[in-house]
């Protein structure tokens, strides 16, 4: 005990102790994974002529899958909810690219309780033309936060067998 104390005072015990740490992941990780964030922000917004608060343009989307099929991409995940019927007449391609894709989980949604003072939940998911064409489904839920923020819950966690989270259903999706 003493020379642990010891070597956690010192100097060169602190690469020590660094390198500790690093040892736990050497022999029994996976490679490290890329991860690429495309967002739908004000610049996007711009530059693509979409509308706020009006439904992007899912031949957009259908291209974007194109693309990430075409560069081998391991896994998509659209937090992007595809829920309302006949919204585009893109929607067929976009399942087509879904597909041709093959690894794209898809986002379900948590409808509000009509009675605010009732706790229950109710997942609204994606047109079955996008949920049979995607590889996997899970809720992604909006929860007020702090000065009326919005934070991003990984909800249910742990996630049951009857409600995946949105994150649980990449983790599985990519074999984690």
């Amino acid at each position: 005990m003493l020379c642990g104390f010891a070597l956690h005072q010192i100097p060169l015990g602190e690469k020590w102790e660094n390198a500790s740490y690093d040892y736990l992941f050497r022999f029994g990780s996976h490679a490290a994974t890329n991860v690429v964030l495309i967002t739908m922000d004000n610049s996007a917004y711009q530059e693509l002529h979409q509308a706020r608060g009006q439904t992007w343009d899912r031949s957009l989307h259908a291209k974007l899958l194109q693309k990430l099929a075409d560069d081998q991409a391991s896994l998509v995940v659209l937090d992007v909810f595809l829920g309302d019927e006949g919204a585009s007449k893109y929607d067929v391609d976009l399942a087509a690219a879904m597909r041709r894709q093959g690894h794209v989980v898809l986002m379900e949604k948590m409808a509000e309780p009509k009675n605010p003072k009732l706790e229950t939940y109710q997942i609204l998911s994606p047109q079955s033309i996008f949920a049979q064409a995607a590889a996997g489904l899970g809720v992604a839920w909006f929860a007020p936060g702090k000065d009326d923020d919005i934070v991003r819950q990984h909800w249910p966690f742990p996630s049951s067998a009857e409600v995946v989270s949105l994150s649980w259903a990449a983790a599985t999706n990519s074999g984690a």
